[in-house]
């Protein structure tokens, strides 16, 4: 039973080409919402000595109520996020700051869009490409 290499196979179906990936990254979505621009004025912003005391004091680790393992430890961490809470709420509630967090808001939710219709559009002419193959 010699089958000639010309002939179709009974058994095969036809095999349709799988289109490339479609990829989104979290630095696509960086750019398009201009998430780096508000990093950057947020850290410009920090340079202010009582803001940047304070954020060092309340990250330091060996002061975290993570680590904190006796009382005396949960309470010095306590008193120190009391001591530097109003300097940090007063830094992160300018209007400033808050109109930079709506607007990152606003952005990210059109990058979304603007990836998902990017994606959608790939995906039907991937479709078409392979109804056109048919």
């Amino acid at each position: 039973m010699d089958v000639e290499p010309d002939e179709p196979s009974p058994n095969k179906s036809k095999v349709s080409r799988v289109p490339q990936s479609h990829t989104i990254t979290a630095k696509n979505v960086n750019e398009i919402s201009h998430m780096n621009k508000v990093a950057e004025r947020r850290q410009t912003r920090l340079k202010d000595q009582t803001i940047k005391s304070a954020m060092e004091a309340i990250s330091d680790p060996s002061k975290s109520l993570k680590r904190a393992v006796t009382m005396v430890e949960v309470e010095e961490a306590h008193q120190i996020r009391s001591k530097h809470r109003a300097t940090l709420q007063e830094f992160e509630s300018t209007n400033a700051r808050l109109k930079d967090l709506q607007t990152q808001r606003l952005r990210t939710t059109q990058a979304w869009k603007k990836l998902g219709s990017a994606e959608r559009h790939y995906v039907q002419e991937a479709g078409r490409g392979q109804s056109d193959c048919k």
